[in-house]
């Protein structure tokens, strides 16, 4: 029996509830988080897999420790639970489940070093391949208030201090893998810890994305005030089936910066100009962050410089507003992949 030092247990609340569908459809959706027992803190990048063959899913925990299935069959099915440093779990579940299900994980990596620098301010956590859990090294790119890049170390570990509280995005990339994102908020005097797992590269490394990234981190270094980044967990805050604008207006990173929408709004795609593309194409549940700007808060001009000259932007599905640089001119959504 392993001690109790350098043991966390986490737990998985999977909850199911039935979701409105044509009549014998019988269909449910499966939502759930995975958390640390003994401290509460959420595990962000737990990889939830349910099924098997042709009617496997597999998708990670957010920030929030949060996943979700949609449009599953009623029946019973294995459901495996994995993340780095950990034991994984493996369970046959009835769903809809008729309480809770509970999976206790055991930490098999001890990450005692990489807590006591967490202490400060920052994010901290490991890369790893998806396929085995094994360590990577990895490059691991910060982008918010502040921006950073750094490289795991030689047991796929990394610690990024963070001066200013706030959303974060956290992207882990290693050549013959295709990058992770993640989205994050950093609170005063508290570290965040991420897993980032990294499937196997099918094709060629997208060159463009690689640019929309370096786009990302120039606008975070000049943005001016009339700008907000607005992470996955305030998007989905109140459920994941709401239209993407009103979603942005009720969070709290936007609503904190006394931003307005008007009835347009230039959006972009994983950094790629989507001119005509309305707002609401999108749903809070695909987004693991936007970037939004007022007409003058994107100081890099990264924004102006890649619209296509004279295509129209989108609607928002809001009601016109009297003109003013706190005006969202600019919508940048980056998908959760």
């Amino acid at each position: 029996m392993l001690s109790l030092r350098g043991r966390l247990l986490c737990a998985v609340a999977l909850v199911a509830a039935t979701v409105p569908a044509r009549a014998g459809a019988q269909q449910v959706s499966v939502s759930g988080v995975v958390h640390d027992a003994t401290s509460s803190v959420p595990l962000v990048g737990a990889i939830v897999t349910l099924g098997r063959g042709a009617d496997e899913r597999t998708t990670r925990t957010d920030a929030n420790g949060a996943f979700s299935f949609v449009k599953v069959v009623r029946g019973t099915y294995p459901l495996v639970v994995r993340r780095l440093g950990y034991e994984p779990s493996r369970a046959d579940v009835e769903i809809p489940p008729a309480e809770p299900i509970v999976v206790a994980l055991r930490r098999v990596v001890s990450l005692d070093t990489v807590r006591v620098q967490a202490a400060t301010q920052g994010i901290y956590g490991a890369v790893g391949t998806s396929r085995d859990l094994r360590p990577l090294n990895a490059s691991v790119q910060i982008l918010g208030t502040s921006v950073s890049r750094l490289r795991t170390d030689s047991t796929g570990h990394f610690f990024a201090p963070v001066k200013t509280p706030g959303p974060y995005l956290v992207r882990a990339s290693a050549d013959g893998y295709t990058s992770q994102t993640v989205s994050v908020t950093v609170r005063s005097n508290d570290g965040v810890e991420v897993a980032l797992l990294l499937d196997s590269a099918t094709g060629p490394a997208d060159h463009s994305l690689e640019m929309a990234y370096a786009d990302f981190a120039d606008r975070m270094v000049q943005r001016g005030l009339a700008s907000a980044l607005v992470p996955r967990t305030d998007l989905t805050r109140f459920g994941d089936e709401g239209r993407l604008a009103s979603s942005i207006v009720s969070a709290r990173s936007f609503g904190t910066k006394g931003l307005r929408f008007g009835v347009t709004a230039c959006v972009f795609v994983d950094g790629r100009p989507v001119p005509g593309a309305s707002l609401n194409a999108y749903g809070p549940a695909e987004v693991e962050m936007v970037e939004v700007y007022g007409s003058s808060a994107d100081r890099s001009l990264t924004l102006e410089h890649r619209w296509p000259r004279s295509a129209p932007c989108g609607d928002t599905g809001m009601p016109s507003a009297t003109p003013g640089r706190d005006v969202v001119r600019w919508v940048v959504i980056w998908l959760k992949h």
